[in-house]
């Protein structure tokens, strides 16, 4: 309307001059943003094997059997059995006695 009149002053031109900046800004940073950054997984479609680790059978003073890495990749216990810990407290039982469901605790010194 202000064109239409006549009436289109410095101060409107500026305005319109960013606005077109922000325009054109979004048109030449848009293809980025929306760019897919996907890295295609290979021939193997990207899943990969675990390592195997090998464990021995700990029983703890406690009475709770648990899995030891034998190999020390790491500590890790990629593919074992449940439960497996490297270094697990001498005093780690069960919550619920023959029930691994029912979590760890570590015994305290006064017996609970």
């Amino acid at each position: 309307m202000l064109l239409a009149s006549g009436r289109c002053g410095a101060r409107d031109s500026r305005g319109f001059a960013r606005a077109l900046l922000l325009v054109a800004t979004v048109a030449a940073v848009a293809p980025h943003l929306t760019a897919s950054k996907h890295v295609s997984p290979g021939p193997e479609e990207g899943f990969y094997p675990l390592p195997h680790v090998t464990a021995d059978e700990v029983t703890l003073p406690s009475g709770l059997t648990y899995w030891r890495p034998t190999v020390t990749m790491d500590n890790q216990c990629w593919d074992a059995p449940l439960p497996c810990a490297p270094y697990p407290p001498n005093d780690l039982q069960l919550r619920v006695p023959g029930d691994l469901s029912g979590g760890f605790k570590v015994s305290s010194a006064n017996g609970d």
